[in-house]
């Protein structure tokens, strides 16, 4: 049966439900299982760069290893295993003791430490002085010495804080002091059983990706962009959807773990991103992957310019505009802002239209509550389209980015339509989600 409850939470047929999941599922299986077979791409293949390892010897398969990123964060993590043992057995006891200042101090102290050994001194002597510059230019004023000793001790534990310091996320300042001063208690059992669990979870993840790419060669396909211009439909947008689970799998772990090793100090920070696969909105899939980032912007930057008579538009456009030189000034970069604030704005939009009451009225008239959730999600098709391949700029690159566009809009129409359709089942598969999770947190 359909139903709208209170919160205006619109459900479709039971089965319709089911329908679209299991098209959506078994697309995604079936792009997959494409990307599986263009292996044979590879089997004659000139490694010339180191694109592969032997891999695992119980798979019997070589392994694809292209990716940077991966191929230095799971090394970083590991070399930071004894420092982190040796951050929290310390600090844990201070904290007990409530000196704010020595935690910030033994912060600082073995975070230097882990620099020194990690980069040699020139580096170590880097990441203390760069803070310490940007603390006394904004440093205006006229305070005590006691005051600035403090405050400097509290910026500096802020930017040298070892969970944090090397692959993020972002945690806003005010929030890491204020965890840093509440007093914390001896850890429970419960605590570390959660600890536990979740490390060991973090773990399953980094085989789970080590092992699927002993199979699919995803990373090294994106070196070979000629190579990527011949695929066909299904395998091309197969492609694309590993590209980015891969992606958020990366970030699953390192900020996932992360989230774990700060609960242990009680320091507050931005859990792992939700999956991809099951986000539809723009706006939803910038305030659930980096969370940290989304607070930061809309704390420092949104709402300041809001409460400064400046419209939403000119908001939006210089948080994107922070964004892009966050992540650095390239055209890709510049390529993946810009698509995304054209599509958050452009959903913004059709919100506002959706809220106007010729609109309603209109949709009253002509449209049942589970048509106009039909309606919206055909609207939104377009804009997950759209949204997907933008991400392909910022962690593929400016090339294939293009190939995903030129595809986009010189593929035949019956191609363009399947994606559409399916991008279709996704957005109702995210709307059911989410309207699970709504009913969920409402019960608590």
């Amino acid at each position: 049966m359909t139903s709208v409850t209170n919160n205006n939470i619109i459900k479709l047929y039971k089965y319709e439900s089911l329908l679209y999941f299991f098209l959506w599922t078994g697309a995604v299986l079936y792009s997959i299982y494409k990307v599986f077979l263009i292996n044979t791409y590879f089997i004659n293949y000139d490694d010339l760069y180191g694109d592969f390892a032997p891999g695992w010897t119980w798979i019997g398969r070589k392994q694809d290893v292209s990716d940077e990123e991966w191929r230095m964060w799971i090394p970083l993590i590991i070399k930071l295993i004894p420092w982190l043992f040796l951050h929290h057995i310390i600090n844990h006891f201070i904290k007990i003791s409530s000196n704010c200042m020595l935690l910030c101090f033994s912060y600082i102290f073995i975070s230097l430490l882990f620099l020194y050994y990690s980069i040699g001194i020139l580096g170590t002597l880097c990441a203390l002085i760069h803070p310490s510059i940007l603390y006394i230019l904004t440093y205006k004023r006229s305070r005590s010495i006691i005051w600035m000793i403090n405050n400097f001790l509290y910026k500096l534990a802020y930017c040298l804080y070892l969970p944090t310091l090397s692959l993020g996320p972002l945690i806003l300042y005010y929030e890491f002091i204020d965890s840093v001063k509440k007093t914390s208690q001896s850890l429970k059992i419960a605590d570390l059983r959660n600890f536990l669990f979740n490390v060991i979870r973090y773990i399953f993840w980094i085989f789970f990706a080590n092992f699927f790419l002993h199979f699919l060669y995803f990373n090294a396909i994106q070196y070979h962009p000629e190579f990527v211009k011949s695929l066909d439909p299904w395998t091309l947008y197969g492609l694309g959807y590993c590209m980015g689970q891969f992606f958020l799998i990366k970030y699953v772990v390192v900020y996932g773990l992360t989230h774990t090793l700060c609960a242990i100090d009680n320091i507050k920070a931005p859990p792992q991103p939700k999956c991809v696969a099951r986000i539809h909105l723009y706006s939803d899939m910038w305030k659930y992957f980096d969370q940290g980032l989304y607070k930061f912007l809309i704390r420092y930057i949104y709402v300041p310019l809001l409460k400064s008579n400046f419209n939403k538009l000119f908001a939006s456009f210089l948080c994107f505009t922070f964004v892009f030189l966050w992540h650095g000034m390239q055209t890709n970069i510049f390529i993946w802002t810009f698509l995304n604030f054209i599509g958050l704005n452009v959903e913004s939009l059709i919100k506002s239209t959706g809220k106007n009451k010729y609109y309603l009225s209109i949709r009253k008239k002509y449209l049942s509550e589970t048509n106009a959730r039909r309606f919206h999600c055909i609207l939104t098709s377009p804009l997950l389209a759209m949204s997907v391949i933008s991400n392909f700029y910022f962690f593929v690159g400016e090339e294939i980015g293009n190939i995903y566009i030129y595809r986009i809009l010189h593929d035949t129409g019956y191609s363009t339509f399947t994606l559409l359709f399916f991008l279709y089942c996704c957005c109702q598969v995210s709307t059911d989600i989410k309207n699970w999770e709504l009913q969920k947190y409402s019960k608590l």
